[in-house]
């Protein structure tokens, strides 16, 4: 799971690189401005990098545990631990739905606990 998020975060950077590279053809760059634009463009993908990563991983989630195919987890279903469950079970309603799980996975939960 940790090589995926590598290899992404290295794809968004080579992204940004090449639309950096775009922007920059056919005029003379400077190193400090070639520098700026990516550093800027670094930044953002900071930011932008573990929230898609963190929507990645608790879709595949709720795909994999979802038996019952409802859209939401069960106590059973997730594999959280008992407090984990309670924590992120947000609306109390026994299940954990995709808004929560998100919320978890963002967070980056132990859910073992």
């Amino acid at each position: 799971m940790e090589l995926l998020s590598s290899v992404g975060a290295v794809s968004a950077v080579m992204k940004g690189a090449s639309s950096i590279v775009k922007q920059l053809k056919g005029s003379k760059p400077q190193q400090s401005s070639f520098a700026d634009l990516l550093q800027k463009d670094l930044a953002k993908n900071a930011v932008m990098a573990p929230q898609k990563d963190a929507k990645t991983r608790s879709e595949s989630y709720m795909r994999s545990r979802d038996v019952d195919a409802n859209g939401s987890l069960s106590r059973a279903e997730s594999g959280f631990g008992p407090d984990s469950f309670k924590k992120w079970d947000l609306d109390k309603s026994g299940d954990i739905g995709a808004a929560e799980l998100l919320g978890a996975f963002t967070n980056n939960a132990d859910i073992t606990q």
